[in-house]
């Protein structure tokens, strides 16, 4: 239940508020005797599908990671605004996945910006990351990395526009 929530974005309240008074009307209506002993025993609770998501997250991730332990890859970086005009860093990594035989793109993390969202601010949060203690092996595995153009990530001047 906790990864169709998290599969279709739902509110992670979803499942206590939703899902389980409506497994109640059902199971009343097919097996009156038994329905809430057996919903009284899926745990759908906010916090259990938050954690249950952040667990998964920490999977993927790990699982991602040691994938690029033994290859290279390419980055690519993008900066979004979101609520009160908080600053994050997308980064999405591609990479040759030997299991699937095929070029695999996946996002390695999130990070906020706290600070600005000025290229060196951009590079060391790139850079905390991937030298991490976890992680250290990234930096030395990172053959190329590409932004969307936008000003805070190529400098003062647009790429067009520099002097030759």
């Amino acid at each position: 239940m906790s990864l169709l929530i998290a599969k279709n974005g739902m509110s992670h309240t979803v499942g206590e508020n939703l899902i389980i008074p409506a497994a109640k009307e059902i199971m009343q209506t097919l097996i009156p005797s038994t329905s809430h002993d057996v919903t009284s025993c899926i745990p759908l609770s906010n916090d259990t599908v938050s954690r249950r998501m952040d667990e998964k997250s920490k999977n993927v991730e790990s699982k991602i990671c040691s994938m690029l332990k033994s290859q290279k890859f390419a980055l690519q970086l993008d900066g979004a605004t979101i609520r009160d005009n908080e600053a994050v860093l997308l980064a999405y990594v591609r990479f040759f996945d030997v299991e699937a035989k095929r070029v695999s793109e996946e996002m390695l993390f999130m990070k906020s910006l706290t600070i600005d969202t000025k290229g060196s601010t951009i590079f060391h949060a790139v850079e905390d990351y991937l030298n991490g203690t976890t992680f250290c092996f990234l930096m030395l595995s990172l053959v190329a990395c590409a932004t969307d153009g936008a000003a805070s990530m190529t400098g003062k001047y647009p790429p067009s526009s520099l002097p030759t």
